[in-house]
Protein backbone atom coordinates (compact mmCIF):
# COMPACT_ATOMS: atom_id res chain seq x y z
CA UNK A 1 0.00 0.00 0.00
CA UNK A 2 1.26 3.19 -1.10
CA UNK A 3 0.78 6.09 1.79
CA UNK A 4 0.80 9.03 -0.86
CA UNK A 5 2.63 11.91 -1.26
CA UNK A 6 1.71 14.16 1.57
CA UNK A 7 3.87 11.19 3.94
CA UNK A 8 7.18 12.65 2.08
CA UNK A 9 6.62 16.70 2.59
CA UNK A 10 8.74 18.17 4.47
CA UNK A 11 7.01 20.04 7.43
CA UNK A 12 7.05 23.66 7.62
CA UNK A 13 8.73 24.98 9.66
CA UNK A 14 9.40 28.53 11.59
CA UNK A 15 13.30 29.47 12.61
CA UNK A 16 12.77 33.01 14.08
CA UNK A 17 10.16 30.97 16.49
CA UNK A 18 12.03 28.28 17.40
CA UNK A 19 15.02 31.04 17.79
CA UNK A 20 13.26 32.52 20.31
CA UNK A 21 12.92 29.45 22.34
CA UNK A 22 16.67 28.75 22.29
CA UNK A 23 19.21 30.15 24.58
CA UNK A 24 23.05 29.06 25.29
CA UNK A 25 21.91 26.25 27.08
CA UNK A 26 19.32 25.36 24.82
CA UNK A 27 20.21 24.44 21.53
CA UNK A 28 18.66 24.15 17.89
CA UNK A 29 19.19 20.42 16.78
CA UNK A 30 17.98 20.64 12.54
CA UNK A 31 16.75 16.47 11.74
CA UNK A 32 16.92 16.56 8.05
CA UNK A 33 15.11 14.97 5.05
CA UNK A 34 15.86 14.88 1.91
CA UNK A 35 16.31 17.62 -0.01
CA UNK A 36 16.08 20.03 3.21
CA UNK A 37 19.29 22.45 4.52
CA UNK A 38 18.83 24.74 6.94
CA UNK A 39 22.16 26.51 6.32
CA UNK A 40 20.65 28.83 4.26
CA UNK A 41 18.37 29.58 6.86
CA UNK A 42 20.45 29.77 9.67
CA UNK A 43 22.54 31.85 7.88
CA UNK A 44 19.89 34.50 6.94
CA UNK A 45 18.19 35.19 10.30
CA UNK A 46 21.97 35.05 11.56
CA UNK A 47 22.53 38.03 9.44
CA UNK A 48 19.43 39.70 10.29
CA UNK A 49 20.83 39.22 13.80
CA UNK A 50 24.19 40.36 13.34
CA UNK A 51 25.55 36.56 13.23
CA UNK A 52 28.12 36.48 10.67
CA UNK A 53 31.23 35.13 9.65
CA UNK A 54 32.38 38.58 8.38
CA UNK A 55 31.40 39.81 11.78
CA UNK A 56 33.40 37.53 13.42
CA UNK A 57 29.53 35.86 15.49
CA UNK A 58 29.12 32.46 13.09
CA UNK A 59 31.25 29.48 12.29
CA UNK A 60 29.66 26.95 10.31
CA UNK A 61 31.90 23.13 10.94
CA UNK A 62 31.41 20.53 8.50
CA UNK A 63 32.22 17.44 10.33
CA UNK A 64 34.27 14.62 9.74
CA UNK A 65 37.72 14.00 8.72
CA UNK A 66 39.22 15.18 11.81
CA UNK A 67 36.89 17.93 12.77
CA UNK A 68 35.68 17.81 16.16
CA UNK A 69 38.52 19.56 17.64
CA UNK A 70 37.84 22.35 15.06
CA UNK A 71 33.90 22.52 16.43
CA UNK A 72 35.19 22.37 19.82
CA UNK A 73 37.42 24.90 19.61
CA UNK A 74 34.47 26.82 17.64
CA UNK A 75 32.42 26.29 20.90
CA UNK A 76 34.96 27.44 23.07
CA UNK A 77 35.12 30.54 21.25
CA UNK A 78 31.75 31.56 20.51
CA UNK A 79 30.84 31.04 24.63
CA UNK A 80 32.91 33.75 25.48
CA UNK A 81 31.85 36.34 22.02
CA UNK A 82 28.46 35.10 22.11
CA UNK A 83 28.06 34.33 18.57
CA UNK A 84 27.05 30.83 16.77
CA UNK A 85 28.04 28.00 16.10
CA UNK A 86 26.95 25.49 13.08
CA UNK A 87 28.03 21.47 13.45
CA UNK A 88 27.12 19.87 10.26
CA UNK A 89 26.85 16.12 8.84
CA UNK A 90 27.06 15.33 12.49
CA UNK A 91 26.15 11.82 11.78
CA UNK A 92 29.51 11.29 11.02
CA UNK A 93 31.05 12.02 14.12
CA UNK A 94 28.46 9.37 16.38
CA UNK A 95 31.33 8.19 18.60
CA UNK A 96 31.98 11.75 19.40
CA UNK A 97 28.71 12.85 20.26
CA UNK A 98 29.13 11.76 24.36
CA UNK A 99 31.99 14.07 24.38
CA UNK A 100 29.63 17.13 22.48
CA UNK A 101 27.01 16.29 24.99
CA UNK A 102 29.71 17.06 27.95
CA UNK A 103 31.46 19.94 25.93
CA UNK A 104 27.63 21.96 25.78
CA UNK A 105 26.83 20.69 29.19
CA UNK A 106 30.23 22.33 30.89
CA UNK A 107 29.10 25.32 28.73
CA UNK A 108 25.89 26.26 30.14
CA UNK A 109 27.02 28.13 33.22
CA UNK A 110 28.47 31.78 32.08
CA UNK A 111 28.03 31.38 28.59
CA UNK A 112 27.53 35.12 26.85
CA UNK A 113 23.77 35.39 26.31
CA UNK A 114 23.66 35.39 22.69
CA UNK A 115 25.97 32.21 22.39
CA UNK A 116 23.87 29.29 20.39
Amino acid sequence: QVLGQKYGAAIGFDLPLSFEDSGPAVPIFFLLSPGVDPAADVRTLGKHLGKTEDLGKFIGVSLGEGQEPVAEKALDHMYVEGGWVMLENIELVAAWLPKLEKKLESLEDGAHPDFR
